[in-house]
């Protein structure tokens, strides 16, 4: 019996049912459409995001790369006018630091010890002192000290040659402080 009245129900309400059905079912479409095109938007929203983060990194990434590759450039231009300098130097010792003055300046073995501790990095064994000292006590003529065999010459292109690297850590340190400048205190 109920199911003779909900028949006859069910056929005098069909389409008011059929409309309620197909706008809820309307409705949840609608829903549906809007959460998905809001997850659409959003996600484009977020990728677009990480793209401008993307450019702007490769932007600061190229100028860093413009600014490494300029400074480079003129140190390199730099160090090679030192190099060139420096060698002109050594080759022209021999015009002003003559045979004559190798003869005429005697250099101390004391001397030639730190020479070659400070050139070879090899701590001194003894007094340095005690190897120029020379016998007696006091009011004895005493010895001129021992000489090296290390000449003026030698020390006028060991120095040109110091020199010359001195004025190459001093560019390195320069355009060091260039490419700091250029990347940590950038214009705005």
């Amino acid at each position: 019996m109920f199911s003779l009245y909900a028949s006859l129900w069910f056929r005098k309400h069909r389409t008011a049912i059929l409309k309620v059905v197909f706008a809820f079912g309307l409705f949840a479409l609608t829903g549906a459409l809007g959460f998905w095109q809001g997850y659409q938007t959003a996600d484009h929203k977020a990728q677009l995001k990480e793209k401008d983060v993307q450019i702007k990194y490769l932007t600061k990434v190229v100028k860093q790369t413009e600014v490494v590759t300029k400074v480079v450039t003129k140190y390199v231009d730099r160090v090679k006018t030192i190099h060139e300098k420096a060698d002109t130097i050594v080759q022209e010792v021999p015009i002003y630091v003559t045979e004559q003055d190798d003869n005429r300046c005697i250099v101390p073995a004391a001397f030639g010890m730190l020479w070659e501790s400070a050139n070879t990095g090899v701590p001194i064994a003894e007094s340095v002192g005690a190897v120029d000292a020379a016998p007696g006590g006091s009011g004895e003529l005493q010895a001129a000290p021992p000489a090296s065999d290390i000449t003026l010459t030698d020390i006028s292109r060991q120095h040109a040659v110091e020199a010359g690297y001195t004025r190459e850590l001093e560019q390195q340190v320069l355009s060091l402080q260039e490419v700091l400048r250029a990347l940590l205190i950038e214009p705005k």
